[in-house]
């Protein structure tokens, strides 16, 4: 009979998590900062959000995990929302070379590799800029700018345009060492083309 008493105490407890994550549904629910389809990175994880439920919301990454995060996590740190409902999504490929590569022609050669990848969705915008890098030694950053037409399709699209970059400029790399500039960084995703280290390498890293 003495420990009677603490059986309210200890049912507000257990069901203390349960009340927050209840109410952290419902403020997802009328802010509607995702929901199932959308492309996030939540709690340091990126994917598609594959269901959202009463307790927690489930993100399904590129690597085919199913990662759990619970609401009131969620609630309390920043969403980055890349398609807010929309099947089409904007990425970057950042295409970094050595600086003594003639930029017109490197600038057309990424151009042409994003307007003819079969999964651009041409009805957007697409474009080029560039920027200067330095790791060492440096390098000119190109960062091309496009939506593919599926977010599922994003790291098929990133992929297919380093592909057709490298394809088409490897002959450019035959050029003699010239200038030595300051760089700027720009990152959002990563796909290093060149490395001084370990020559060419396709590498996608999204920061």
């Amino acid at each position: 009979m003495r420990c009677l008493w603490r059986l309210p105490l200890c049912w507000a407890l257990a069901s203390q998590d349960l009340i927050k994550n209840v109410i952290a549904v419902l403020v997802l629910m009328s802010d509607t900062p995702l929901q199932v389809g959308d492309t996030v990175e939540i709690a340091g994880h990126y994917g598609e959000v594959v269901s959202v439920n009463l307790r927690s919301t489930r993100v399904k990454t590129f690597e085919d995990n199913i990662i759990t995060v619970q609401n009131s996590t969620a609630v309390g740190q920043a969403i980055v929302n890349s398609n807010s409902g929309s099947l089409d999504e904007m990425i970057a490929v950042h295409l970094v070379v050595p600086s003594h590569i003639p930029v017109m022609q490197v600038r057309q050669i990424a151009w042409e590799s994003e307007i003819c990848s079969p999964y651009v969705y041409l009805k957007k915008p697409v474009s080029v800029t560039v920027s200067e890098k330095f790791e060492r030694e440096c390098y000119t950053q190109y960062t091309v700018k496009c939506y593919v037409h599926d977010t599922r399709l994003e790291r098929v699209l990133a992929s297919d345009i380093v592909e057709r970059f490298k394809s088409e400029s490897v002959h450019l790399y035959e050029a003699p060492v010239g200038d030595s500039r300051t760089a700027v960084e720009v990152t959002r995703v990563q796909i290093p083309l060149f490395d001084g280290e370990n020559g060419s390498s396709p590498e996608h890293q999204r920061s």
